[in-house]
């Protein structure tokens, strides 16, 4: 452009002028660098970790990972990972981190990367509000495989006819038994909570079944500190003549506030419900259907499962977990 307005650089500050630039261009968006780098160790520690998480965590956190990784990867211009420095760090900087060194080092980078980019004035090509989701998900991804690695319940109902669900679980509201291996709501509402687990940060899931048009919901209970049916986060499938919807609720004293409500394919599926701080998520076949923030009810409190509407609500392989 400038040979052709005639004016001539000599070749040397053509040589600054470049370097200056590419010093500027290392030295912008210095926490999606580090989180570049530290996501790229993160994914290769955990494809080798012999943790035992629960089933379809280490999958989901492997393909979130990978998404933020091409997203931030896009956002800097980098061409490939493999190779790529975007921080200095020595085995010492990991001394600080009890367990999981790289993935408490990359959500840590991801959360600072997520502020530095929601600042940027820049819209990247178009692509910063899907990178922002991406790491929305890998940091979502990420807690729960470092605070969701320990078993807390686990109950498949593996037992043919049964009155109620067995010592372990306590009702506060209606009841269930057991049919066919399922655990089978009795009344108009019923809530079944387990005995001696209160936990904060959990997430509770079963697989479950509501049949179609029939106005019920089948639900997953989180931070439960009632005495009927109050006082708890519930999340779950209810099948109108609209079709299937998936929610979470939060309820105090009695009242219900919707938090977040999507329409899924089907009212039979896996469903998965985490609470970890003010989050509150809930999966359907292990894809992210609906999410909330609320500090509401921020106290430990107990796990369980909740049929409205009646008979022929199910549920099927409980598992509970949280640190």
């Amino acid at each position: 452009m400038w040979r052709r307005l005639g004016i001539a650089f000599p070749a040397a500050a053509v040589a600054v002028f470049a370097l200056t630039v590419l010093g500027q261009d290392r030295a912008d968006h210095p926490r999606l660098r580090a989180a570049l780098q530290e996501l790229r160790e993160a994914r290769a520690a955990l494809k080798k970790a012999r943790d035992v998480y629960p089933p379809g965590y280490r999958d989901r956190a492997l393909g979130s990972i990978s998404d933020a990784i091409d997203s931030v990867r896009d956002i800097l211009g980098v061409r490939s990972v493999d190779d790529f420095r975007g921080v200095d760090r020595d085995r010492d900087f990991y001394k600080r981190y009890e367990d999981h060194p790289h993935l408490r080092a990359a959500l840590q980078d991801l959360r600072e990367a997520r502020e530095e980019l929601r600042a940027a004035r820049a819209e990247f090509r178009g692509k910063k509000e899907r990178a922002l989701d991406d790491i929305d998900a890998a940091i979502g991804d990420i807690v729960a495989l470092t605070r969701h690695n320990k078993p807390l319940f686990s109950d498949t109902f593996d037992r043919r006819t049964a009155a109620g669900l067995g010592p372990a679980w306590a009702f506060t509201v209606g009841g269930f038994s057991v049919a066919s291996r399922l655990a089978v709501s009795d009344a108009a509402t019923s809530i079944a909570v387990v005995k001696g687990v209160l936990a904060t940060d959990v997430a509770v899931q079963a697989d479950v079944e509501v049949p179609l048009a029939s106005g019920k919901y089948a639900a997953l209970v989180a931070r439960y500190r009632g005495e009927g049916d109050d006082n708890m986060y519930a999340a779950g499938i209810t099948c109108t003549a609209d079709g299937p919807m998936a929610y979470i609720h939060r309820n105090i004293d009695g009242t219900w506030a919707l938090l977040a409500a999507k329409k899924v394919p089907s009212g039979t599926g896996n469903l998965r419900f985490e609470v970890v701080g003010n989050s509150q998520r809930l999966f359907f076949n292990g894809r992210l259907v609906a999410s909330a923030t609320d500090a509401l009810l921020p106290d430990a409190g107990a796990v369980g499962i909740r049929g409205w509407g009646g008979t022929e609500i199910t549920f099927d392989n409980f598992l509970a977990t949280g640190r």
